[in-house]
């Protein structure tokens, strides 16, 4: 009854807004174009026009965050530590990367997407026409998650769905995620057990094996920058990938950075990460009762075994859904 009267309190009763309209519109746009320069551009300057648009709005509610303006400052900071100095000469290619090529790497990429956050918190009004808009742009990382078979997104829900069951003291649902988390382990040993091809089971095998060698490297490049980190790459576009060098007798060579908060700490010091858990933690314990956790729960777990916030489409989708699921613990208009 009360996950009945949550959706339907959200979903019925109001018409969608213009900026709705251009939220969503811009999500579209987002999915189905191909992910290349011109994507990360568009990511940027999209949410640019968007705040230029509020300007002219009255918020539907009032949000505030101390740890997600320290987030977007000690970025802004990071600038000045790492990539900007006075002296550039303005026909250098440096001079050139930082007022063009910034946008789509950097400070501007993370302040679009903390901006994207708190757009989506104070002026989104129709859940029924995100919900639904969403469920369109899903499509092309569903198709993309069972062709390659990721397990995170499941995975992630199933432990969302155990930490909201223990704050909560729901212990039918822990059982129920903690059942399908052992049968889903239950499932995959099999399937590797059955599997007589050596190809497949170099896939299976590689999926869980490449992430630990991941993680050290990751580790040992924020051990070694831990204060200010090394500032953002000094290449175009956004970093999905970087190099893991030996670790005990193998050399991985190019791999997925699957793991955003180790990935940005190595970029920004570990300050940044204390600052991304300290907003979570606020924004969970607001909305702890609530289903919406669950669904904010999901998103904060998803980028500790994937590259998730690195990439364009996934950081609108992820931050787009965070933000309906933030708004839900604060007194407004629907």
């Amino acid at each position: 009854m009360k996950i009945g009267r949550e959706l339907a309190s959200g979903i019925v009763g109001s018409l969608p807004s213009l900026f709705d309209v251009l939220v969503c519109s811009y999500l579209l746009f987002i999915s189905f174009w191909p992910n290349n320069y011109e994507t990360r551009i568009a990511f940027n300057l999209g949410i640019i026009g968007m705040l230029s648009f509020t300007l002219a709005l009255k918020p539907l509610r009032g949000f505030k965050s101390l740890p997600l303006a320290l987030i977007v400052l000690w970025t802004f900071i990071s600038i000045f530590l790492h990539s900007y100095k006075p002296d550039y000469a303005q026909d250098t290619i440096v001079y050139k990367y930082l007022n063009v090529f910034v946008l789509s790497e950097g400070f501007i990429y993370v302040f679009s997407g903390a901006f994207l956050l708190y757009l989506v918190i104070r002026y989104s009004k129709s859940l029924w026409l995100y919900i639904g808009t969403l469920g369109i742009c899903l499509i092309p990382y569903f198709k993309s998650a069972y062709t390659h078979g990721k397990m995170t997104p499941v995975v992630s829900f199933l432990l969302a769905l155990l930490i909201y069951s223990i704050i909560n003291k729901r212990w039918f649902w822990a059982k129920i995620s903690v059942s399908l988390m052992g049968l889903g382990a239950s499932a995959l040993w099999l399937k590797w057990f059955l599997t007589v091809q050596q190809e497949a089971k170099n896939v299976i095998y590689f999926k869980f094996a490449c992430r630990p060698y991941i993680w050290v490297q990751l580790w040992r490049n924020l051990k070694d920058h831990w204060v200010l980190g090394t500032g953002f790459p000094h290449y175009l576009g956004v970093s999905n990938m970087f190099w893991v060098g030996k670790i005990g007798k193998v050399e991985q060579g190019w791999l997925f950075r699957h793991n955003d908060y180790l990935g940005i700490g190595v970029y920004l010091g570990t300050l940044i990460i204390l600052l991304i858990l300290w907003f979570l933690v606020e924004q969970v314990v607001k909305i702890r009762s609530r289903l919406s956790v669950i669904g904010l729960l999901t998103l904060a777990i998803m980028p500790i075994f994937q590259c998730t916030m690195f990439n364009v489409y996934n950081a609108s989708i992820c931050l787009t859904i965070a933000g309906l699921c933030i708004r839900s613990g604060i007194n407004g208009k629907s």
